[in-house]
Order: C-alpha cells, then structure tokens, then sequence
C-alpha cells in the first residue's frame, strides 16, 4: 500500500510537469554515457564524457555527431573545464606520493590545433577554472594550506593579475570574469546560496547579485550582460537566467529528470538533460 501510494504521488508530479522542447545533440551511442559540460567549440562542441566502458575523457562531436577523443586527464576532483575555438583548460588532482596533505591540484592548458598540453602548478589547490572571454587569462578559485579561498585571476603562464579573498566560513565556486574585468561566482554558506560580483575597480566592494536562498546553484555562466546556471529550487535541476540590467529572475527549462550545465552562443542555449541514457547535450 505504501508503495502504491508513492507511486501515485510520482505519476501525478509527473504528469504535471511539462517538459521542454529541445533538440538532442546527434550521438551514436549504444550503452549510457555521461556528456557533462558540453560547450560550442570550433564548429561542434565539447563535452566530458564518462561512462561505464571507457576513461573519462574530453570528446569532441561534431555537426553528424561524429566523436573523436581531444584527450584523456589524468585524476580529477571535478567535471568542471573551460573551452574555447583554441584551448581547453580543466583542473588535475596530483598525489603526492608519501602525505595525502600534500596533494595538489594543477591546472592544465592544452592547444587543440596541435594537442600540447602544459601545466600551472602553484602551492595551492585549484577548482572551477575559466577562461577569460579573450582567451589571455584564467579565474580560477584557490584553496590555500591554511585553508582560506580565494578567486585568482591569472594569465596563461601563471602569473597572478589579481586576487580576491573570500571570507571565512563562505564556499565559492564557478567564478567567471566578464569583458570589463568583473568577476561573478556562487557563494554558499549557512545563509544559502548567493551569486555575487567583484568589480575591476578594486575601490568598489564585492556586490550582492541575486540571493538564491536554500538552492543548489552551479555551473555559472554569462553571455553578453545575463547570467545563466541551474538550480534545483523546483526539487529538479533546471535552468535559470537572471538578466544583470532588469534583475529579473526566469527559469529556462522544466525537465523531468533534470537539466544543468548551461552553455549560450548567441541566441542558442546548450545544455545537459538527464535520461535513462545519461546525460545528454540539447539545444533550445
């Protein structure tokens, strides 16, 4: 009876939610397979694929949904990455071999026209690395040995242009820089989730963006002057824009099994939408 009643009450939340239209990405894939993260890239897209029968990997599909491996990464602590038409920049966990203290995380460049990889390594352990929109530096978020965060902006060869100090007992994650030398980013603490802002004008303090509340908020990205991220405010991940002008809040998408991982290129929105297949990359 118990059981019964769950079921009931599944169907009838499903059947109230009506899902958006969207177009799939061509994939020819036989068994299910993560494609997280899937950004335009060159005239296809990139995505970080996982699944059972093979090593995590970069992939990079094309227009027929033709797949070929960019690269394989060695341990990550994320899925997150950043790509442009040039290179693709993701994080790396490195062991140490005798103190697990001492593990570091490096951030990796690699030149897609001739597949060369280098690495910015830096006492520190890096997370949620971007690209800057010109392509000729990095934001990345550092965990320092004393345990302080902080938002790094960086150039290519590791030179640190400028930084941001969180404050204690506050968790970021995804920052972005936008064209103007802006930094925005998700902060979480006990008082929920938050998007703020840290002006190139380092007179002007970090600004409060939108206050999320309670929500799981990730994958931050911005296109011309809107945010975009997903959320699971409705108990479903979903997308979200919040328009930086008008401060208007909008959700994008109604999924049934959660859509997250945004990605916009002019009027098109890329995407991940979850199925009984994994995750799969749609345009709407």
């Amino acid at each position: 009876e118990a059981l019964s009643w769950w079921k009931t009450l599944w169907r009838s939340e499903m059947d109230s939610i009506e899902p958006t239209p969207y177009i799939s990405w061509q994939i020819k894939r036989k068994a299910y397979a993560d494609y997280h993260l899937p950004k335009f890239s060159q005239q296809g897209i990139v995505a970080y694929k996982e699944s059972p029968e093979t090593l995590p990997r970069f992939v990079f599909i094309d227009t027929a949904g033709k797949e070929s491996t960019l690269f394989i990464p060695s341990q990550r602590n994320e899925i997150n990455y950043d790509v442009n038409d040039s290179l693709l920049v993701w994080t790396e966990r490195h062991n140490h071999v005798r103190w697990e203290n001492a593990d570091r995380s490096v951030i990796k460049i690699m030149d897609i026209k001739n597949r060369k990889c280098r690495t910015l390594r830096a006492e520190c352990f890096y997370t949620s690395v971007s690209l800057s929109a010109g392509g000729d530096s990095l934001v990345v978020v550092s965990t320092h040995l004393d345990s302080r965060q902080t938002i790094d902006v960086i150039d290519l060869e590791g030179r640190l242009l400028r930084r941001i100090e969180m404050p204690q007992a506050v968790n970021v994650a995804s920052p972005i820089i936008a064209t103007d030398g802006t930094v925005y980013a998700v902060e979480t603490s006990v008082d929920g989730a938050c998007i703020v802002s840290y002006p190139a004008n380092k007179m002007l303090s970090r600004h409060l963006v939108a206050d999320l509340g309670y929500t799981n908020v990730r994958y931050l990205t911005l296109s011309a002057d809107t945010l975009y991220f997903s959320s699971d405010a409705t108990g479903v991940n979903n997308i979200y824009m919040y328009a930086l002008q008008s401060g208007k809040l909008q959700r994008l998408t109604s999924s049934l099994y959660g859509a997250e991982m945004p990605y916009v290129r002019g009027n098109t929105l890329l995407y991940a939408d979850y199925s009984h297949m994994g995750y799969t990359p749609v345009v709407s």
